[in-house]
């Protein structure tokens, strides 16, 4: 957890850097930044309360199992004197259910966030360019500058990327 928080920092402020750099060399680029920059947020903020939701049911369900398998097996004696195996079983079986659900419902989640910040990660550097070809085309930046500031934005996205990753992972911890 230390080594996610201290990779987050240090990303964050090399995100905030080259954004500083790519706005003065040209607002509507630095701009589309950080719209890429809000968007991965966003993901992040949508995704925060259902993810510890699913963290808590998922905790709670594995605990109701255990707890049940630890009275079943201290109560095994008198189950089967009972004749209860069945009924046992049956009840077990659903715990277990409801945790393979839990289990599948995270999972689920986390591949529905992986989808979106990997449409935003691969989408971003065209979505870049594209603005940058539209500065070209209006006259208000050279080739060479647009290719230039493309280049710094992509040092941008690449902090960026991992500043998204450590938040989702510290998210999925907690």
């Amino acid at each position: 957890v230390t080594a996610a928080a201290l990779s987050g920092l240090l990303d964050g402020f090399l995100a905030a850097g080259y954004l500083v750099l790519v706005t003065l060399a040209n607002v509507r680029i630095g701009l589309t930044l950080a719209v890429i920059g809000a968007l991965n947020a966003l993901i992040f903020l949508l995704t925060y309360r259902r993810q510890r939701e699913l963290a808590a049911t998922s905790l709670l369900v594995e605990s109701r199992v255990r707890v049940y398998e630890s009275e079943l097996m201290n109560s095994a004696v008198t189950v089967k004197s009972m004749g209860a195996e069945a009924a046992a079983i049956d009840h077990w079986g659903k715990l277990f259910a409801d945790g393979l659900n839990a289990i599948l419902d995270r999972g689920r989640l986390a591949v529905f966030t992986d989808a979106l910040t990997a449409t935003v990660r691969i989408g971003s550097p065209i979505v870049i360019l594209a603005v940058g070809a539209l500065e070209v085309l209006s006259g208000r930046m050279s080739v060479g500058a647009m290719l230039g500031t493309a280049a710094v934005a992509g040092g941008f996205l690449l902090p960026l990327t991992n500043l998204t990753t450590s938040a989702l992972q510290l998210q999925a911890l907690s």
